[in-house]
């Protein structure tokens, strides 16, 4: 299915925030399109410029967290706590380049009951999948596999189904002022700060447990047709405009 609807048939939906975190020069910042009613937000210490390639550029929020990694996946988890006045927002990474306007995504998702929406992951279908991978790649020391093993033992004797469907972590689409979904993203960092550092690993068993419905993007549109994403790092030469 195609990103193809049209805007006279949206009427007066609320803007949208877009918004990501580049710390410590990890990536260059992908100039974005520009989309009626999109407002392009960019979290960074390394960026001194106000306004830069089409995004506007605050300081990160106040944080004892000094890895420049789990500093982005604090600002990913608490879109609560960034002052946002528009009732959508959605997170993408530093390498995601948007082809289609969010906005087009946001009469679906207002519609349905699920205050979050991603991608299904498009190569691994669960997170028993994605550790094989993480440990495959050398992407957990041996003590964060401890860790990370302790968790899913957890899970399991909470009774949470490994088979639930994994999600691509680096586009999240969220309603604001829904406090359940607050209290799971303050769950989901709690996880990501002292049980795993990989944010995929736990955001299925979050929800879960605060009985929060995710609602997929795939099904109102086709993920090549909506975004680009690269290789992280200091890519920004080869990226057609």
């Amino acid at each position: 299915m195609r990103c193809n609807l049209e805007f006279k048939k949206l009427n007066c939906f609320n803007l949208i925030i877009v918004y990501t975190c580049i710390v410590s020069d990890y990536d260059d910042l992908i100039a974005q399109p520009t989309f009626n009613g999109v407002r392009y937000i960019c979290f960074s210490d390394s960026i001194q410029s106000s306004h830069y390639r089409n995004w506007e550029i605050l300081p990160i929020p106040d944080t004892e967290i000094i890895e420049p990694n789990l500093i982005n996946r604090f600002v990913k988890a608490y879109f609560f706590r960034l002052g946002f006045k528009e009732k959508f927002s959605m997170y993408i990474d530093g390498n995601v380049l948007l082809k289609s306007n969010p906005i087009l995504l946001l009469k679906q998702f207002k519609q349905s009951s699920a205050p979050i929406a991603a991608f299904k992951h498009p190569f691994r279908k669960n997170i028993l999948q994605e550790l094989d991978e993480l440990i495959r790649t050398n992407k957990l020391s041996n003590d964060e596999i401890s860790r990370t093993n302790l968790l899913l033992e957890q899970m399991k004797d909470n009774g949470f189904d490994f088979q639930s469907t994994l999600t691509a972590g680096y586009i999240i689409l969220r309603k604001h002022n829904n406090n359940e979904l607050n209290l799971s993203m303050k769950s989901w960092l709690n996880i990501i700060l002292n049980e795993c550092k990989r944010d995929q690993m736990s955001l299925q068993y979050v929800l879960w447990r605060n009985n929060i419905e995710m609602m997929f993007l795939d099904n109102i549109c086709d993920p090549a047709s909506f975004f680009t994403r690269y290789n992280h790092g200091k890519y920004i030469g080869s990226i057609p405009r």
